[in-house]
């Protein structure tokens, strides 16, 4: 393996700035401010509020942040300044999202924006996700400010080739504060038995916990997948194409679709 093209590194001042700024950490509190979940997420859609993240980032067998009464979800998104940490400048919803085992993709809207930054710290993987960092901040109800949202130019997943280079975009556990470029390469592809159309595509890289949900770029700087999960040293991407259902909910859906409200 070429260990100059297949690394995991922070990133420089001189990558590409319109696409990172795209990218936002994702953090999931419980009422209490405890922090039991963490990833990444990409805008699809500033002028909404809308994101795109892994399912699982938000959702897990030991909590369900689709439900808004228990769990609140806050964004940090990229900035131009790489060498700074980014704020936590907005709150979530779920407003739509697949199973976790199926095409694990779920939409956040925006709903708030942070007033008051919690201060006890911005990666959780220091202290440990059982330590309750974020006791108190203040939140002001929307419309607000949502300049700091970039959307992310969409491409195809489905088109993708063999051997074709990608850039994975994310917060890795392991990598401090600042958000984490993976290089990797097309592997290979999962089809659907029943559509017939690609469910997943296969990279060959192993990313970090902390990366779920962040997206994967083409060489033109286009979305073309969100990293689902990884086995072994290959890496599972959804392709953004089955966004797209998920996307239209979630822009006529008039509530919050969480868990307690679908039953």
């Amino acid at each position: 393996m070429d260990s100059a093209r297949y690394r995991l590194h922070q990133m420089s001042i001189s990558e590409t700035q319109m696409d990172i700024r795209a990218v936002s950490r994702v953090l999931v509190l419980s009422a209490e401010g405890r922090v039991v979940g963490c990833g990444s997420g990409v805008c699809i859609d500033p002028e909404e509020g809308l994101l795109l993240t892994a399912t699982h980032v938000v959702c897990s067998q030991k909590y369900d942040a689709r439900d808004s009464s228990l769990y609140q979800i806050l964004l940090a998104p990229q900035t131009h300044d790489l060498h700074t940490v980014p704020a936590w400048r907005y709150r979530c919803l779920v407003v739509a999202s697949s199973e976790p085992a199926q095409v694990d993709m779920a939409i956040l809207k925006v709903q708030g924006c942070v007033l008051t930054e919690p201060s006890a710290g911005l990666c959780p993987a220091d202290q440990g996700l059982a330590t309750s960092m974020f006791r108190a901040f203040g939140v002001q109800d929307l419309p607000g400010d949502l300049s700091a949202l970039h959307g992310a130019k969409l491409g195809q997943g489905s088109r993708l080739e063999l051997g074709q280079d990608l850039v994975m975009y994310g917060w890795s556990a392991n990598g401090g504060d600042l958000i984490t470029r993976a290089d990797c390469r097309v592997g290979g592809f999962t089809v659907d038995r029943h559509t017939n159309q690609v469910s997943a595509i296969k990279a060959t890289f192993s990313a970090q916990n902390g990366m779920s949900g962040g997206p994967v770029f083409d060489g033109t700087g286009c979305l073309v997948a969100v990293l689902s999960c990884s086995k072994g040293s290959i890496d599972f991407l959804r392709p953004v194409e089955l966004c797209y259902g998920l996307v239209e909910e979630a822009r006529v859906s008039k509530c919050v679709r969480g868990a307690q409200a679908e039953r």
